[in-house]
């Protein structure tokens, strides 16, 4: 494909990542925006770009871009957490406080300085489900511009809380949406 690059004495390939991942993070739902010179034949970009990823990573689709990046206010993400009964109790008891909770103040690490952030109000909703060996617990958090949670402060908020580490746990983002709810595109 002929990939547009930036004018200028360091020209660079024009790719625009849409709420870029934490390290560690999994997803379902990666946007990336990119500029080409000259037409394809739209139906089969999908199938090119997989031809040069390495394995495991896959594009399933792509899209025409409907939204601008500027209109994304949340993402959701699910905690899968594996532990024995004793850890999931505690984590589903950390769980239960931080909805009880009216605040929850953590430090936000910052490139100059750390900030203290009441997460609290940055959680849309959560919800949990117990599975055989573990917890799922499906959280919709603030992931716009005037405000961000990363969840890896959610997750060490209730591991902390749960006074223990789970013998394994994922998270991944499993949709990204804006200000009314609807799917971003």
């Amino acid at each position: 494909m002929d990939i547009w690059y930036t004018q200028g004495y360091n020209s660079r390939v024009y790719l625009l990542f849409a709420l870029p991942l934490a390290l560690g993070i999994e997803s379902f739902v990666e946007n990336l925006d990119i500029k080409l010179n000259t037409p394809v034949v739209y139906t089969c970009v999908s199938e090119r770009i997989n031809g040069y990823l390495p394995a495991g990573i896959e594009v399933f689709d792509h899209r025409v871009p409907v939204r601008k990046h500027s209109e994304i206010e949340a993402a959701r993400y699910l905690f899968d957490v594996r532990g024995g009964s004793d850890y999931i109790g505690a984590l589903i008891n950390a769980y239960n406080t931080l909805e009880n909770l009216d605040g929850v103040i953590m430090e936000k690490p910052g490139k100059k300085r750390n900030q203290s952030i009441d997460i609290k109000k940055q959680i849309r909703h959560t919800k949990y489900t117990t599975i055989e060996d573990g917890i799922l617990i499906d959280a919709m958090l603030d992931s716009g511009s005037q405000s961000y949670l990363n969840p890896h402060l959610l997750f060490r908020w209730l591991t902390k809380s749960a006074e223990g580490e789970p013998r394994s746990y994922r998270i991944i983002r499993t949709g990204v949406y804006v200000s009314n709810g609807e799917n971003f595109e």
